[in-house]
Order: C-alpha cells, then sequence, then structure tokens
C-alpha cells in the first residue's frame, strides 16, 4: 500500500545523504595520502604547457571547439534548466551558493568517474564524441558562471586527476575573469585549452557582468603502478556513488 513520506522523514532521508557524502569526502584523505607521498608530488606544475606530455587526445577538444560552442550554446538558451552546483552536490554549497540569485555556477555534466551522462550526451553528441576519444576521463562538464559570481579558495577533494578546461565563451569587454592556481593567475581565450593541477589551493575572480563558460575534462593525473591500481579502484567506488548522486540530480 502506498505510503507517503512525510515532512519529516524527507528531512530525516537528507541528513542522512548529506552525512554519507561527508563521509565519502572524509575517506579521499586516504588516497590523497598516497599521491602525496611521491618523490615528485612537492615539485608538481601549477600549470602544464604542453597537454601532449600528459595526455595528447585533449588536443581534439580545440580541434572540434566550434561544433562543442554550438552545442553549449544550444544548452545556454535553456540556461535556468541547468542546475547549481550545490543541487548536484551539496558538499559544494560554499563555493557554489551566491545571495544574489542571478550570481550562479551551473554545470552540465557530460561524464562522471566513468558514467555516461546519456541524456546530456543525447543533446551534445560532438562532444560527447570527442571525450570518449580521449582515455582516462575523470569527469567532463559544461561550467557557467554568470556575471559577478566568484568562487572562494579550495581545492579538489581528491587529487588523482588533472584538470582542463577548454574556453566556450569569455567576456570581450570589461574586467576579464581570473584564475589563481597557486601563484599563477591565468586568463581563458575562447577556443584555448590549457590543464593545470587543482590540487593546488585556486580561486575565481570574476567581476564582469556577463557569463564566462567552460568546458571542464579531469584526466588521470600521470602516477607510478600502484596509484594508477589504487586510482582505478577509486574511479570505481566513486562511479558507484558520487557519480549516481550526481548524474541524477542533475537529470542526466
Amino acid at each position: 500500500m502506498y505510503s507517503p513520506v512525510g515532512r519529516s522523514n524527507i528531512g530525516t532521508l537528507a541528513i542522512g545523504a548529506d552525512a554519507v557524502e561527508k563521509f565519502a569526502y572524509l575517506l579521499l584523505k586516504l588516497p590523497n595520502a598516497l599521491f602525496s607521498a611521491s618523490n615528485t608530488w612537492r615539485s608538481r606544475p601549477v600549470l602544464y604547457p604542453c597537454t601532449d606530455a600528459i595526455c595528447p587526445e585533449l588536443r581534439h577538444l580545440e580541434e572540434a571547439y566550434p561544433a562543442i560552442k554550438q552545442e553549449y550554446l544550444a544548452v545556454r538558451k535553456r540556461l535556468d534548466r541547468v542546475p547549481r552546483y550545490h543541487e548536484v552536490d551539496r558538499l559544494q554549497y560554499d563555493l557554489s551558493d551566491s545571495p544574489s540569485a542571478s550570481k550562479n555556477w551551473r554545470v552540465f555534466f557530460l561524464e562522471a568517474m566513468g558514467r555516461k551522462a546519456a541524456l546530456h550526451r543525447q543533446q551534445c553528441p560532438t562532444t560527447a564524441g570527442v571525450l570518449d576519444r580521449i582515455p582516462g576521463v575523470f569527469q567532463a562538464f559544461f561550467s557557467i558562471l554568470e556575471g559577478g559570481k566568484s568562487i572562494p579558495t579550495h581545492s579538489s577533494p581528491y587529487w588523482g586527476y588533472l584538470r582542463y578546461h577548454l574556453a566556450l565563451e569569455v567576456p570581450k569587454q570589461g574586467p576579464q575573469p581570473q584564475m589563481r592556481v597557486g601563484d599563477r593567475w591565468l586568463t581563458w581565450e575562447e577556443g584555448k585549452g590549457f590543464l593545470f593541477d587543482d590540487s593546488w589551493d585556486h580561486e575565481l575572480v570574476n567581476e564582469n557582468p556577463n557569463l564566462r563558460s567552460v568546458l571542464i575534462v579531469d584526466v588521470a593525473r600521470p602516477m607510478g603502478r600502484l596509484c594508477r591500481a589504487v586510482h582505478s579502484v577509486m574511479m570505481f567506488i566513486m562511479g558507484q556513488t558520487y557519480a549516481r548522486w550526481v548524474l541524477r540530480r542533475s537529470g542526466a
């Protein structure tokens, strides 16, 4: 017999889900400790000037930029239906929330920990096809910052990947959005991409009233055999947990 869930039960379920996610984030400290124990960790670069040395297939994204841009623009037409980051991952609330209803960080997931966002990929077939040619994709999504939305200092909760940005829409007038990674300040150029290490503290300063959007693609960090094995295990576990939560909430 159907029994409606009361308000108190809904609140209990939400609190339980939050507790599980917080515990999962704490567990990431274990593989991070292993990754950071390598001899080269302290000398790891902030920015990788040559992506070919890490993942040459990333250059296919720049080659496909015109088609990817058109698919992004189709998504942008329905911007109010693209969720804010903290709506798909509640632990991103401090980064994603804003006191202004018009200053949001919105995300349109295409892939998470090896799990494909089927509905979103149908809307972006060219982008999905290029992503399928890139080995070791950990996450991929359109990251859309509305005008005036900045992101405070933070670092990735998991260090098994490097992050690539392909600039899709960058304001052409007014103050340019900037991102500080470690001790470097970076800007974007439409159609161009760069690879950086977001295990370093980073922040984004955006005082422009227009959108700044990129395609984010996370790829496996180059590591030794043991760390690669641990990363594979973590990707499987997160694919069965975090990725399911995020894609379900994003409607993907």
